[in-house]
């Protein structure tokens, strides 16, 4: 049985390739002669060739497959510890917020005890629309609250939300209370206003209620 043999035939400036039975041959090529020399791919070089390449297809494949299969897999280790990691950051802020609650009780005991605390919340009236600019409140003749407002804290007056302006600490009897507070209408005219009250104080905490409106400041203890 004979061997097919790739063959390099070298010519008169060029080169091309033949298949060749014998070996050493003298060819004769276009533009004179050269020698044939045999290249050692034998037994079909063509299918030796295709074996090769879809062997080398397979393991190109099985690799990319390995390689998904870990990445798939490490994105999914990172997802659960990321979540974890979350959800233990959740509890740590939960945490702290009940524990800062804690302290701030526990400060305004020792700060503000029960028979000498009294505490100043303000409102505005129901149906109120007007610009509420700033708020002051002297007691027994000093000034001890003062606030400018905000926007977003109007906002949250003309909804109902309350104001603790003041926490302070006062010995049992009467006292004097001063509040006054600055302010625009609704068609831009400015409003002040300022009333007295009297705080009594007893034993136990003892909290002040100031209603502010248009036109009137109303007040509230209990």
């Amino acid at each position: 049985m004979e061997d097919e043999t790739l063959e390099t035939k070298w010519g008169a400036g060029q080169m091309k390739m033949v298949d060749k039975h014998a070996k050493g041959e003298l060819m004769e090529a276009k533009g004179g002669r050269g020698f044939v020399h045999p290249i050692s791919l034998i037994l079909h070089p063509s299918k030796t060739y295709g074996m090769s390449r879809a062997l080398v297809d397979f393991i190109i494949v099985m690799s990319v497959l390995l390689l998904l299969s870990f990445l798939a897999e490490a994105q999914e280790i990172s997802k659960e510890q990321i979540k974890g990691l979350d959800e233990q950051v959740q509890e740590i802020k939960s945490d702290v917020l009940g524990i800062a609650a804690e302290l701030s009780q526990l400060e305004e005991k020792l700060l503000y005890p029960s028979n000498t605390q009294v505490a100043v919340f303000v409102a505005l009236a129901a149906g109120e629309t007007f610009r509420l600019d700033s708020v002051e409140v002297q007691l027994g003749g000093k000034p001890v609250a003062h606030h400018l407002y905000t926007f977003k804290e109007l906002e949250a007056l003309q909804k109902g939300g309350v104001q603790r302006l003041y926490t302070g600490n006062i010995r049992t009897g009467e006292h004097d209370l001063q509040v006054s507070y600055a302010g625009k209408s609704q068609g831009g005219a400015d409003l002040r206003r300022t009333e007295n009250f009297k705080v009594h104080k007893d034993i136990g905490p003892r909290i002040v209620e100031i209603s502010l409106a248009a036109h009137t400041i109303t007040f509230k203890d209990r």
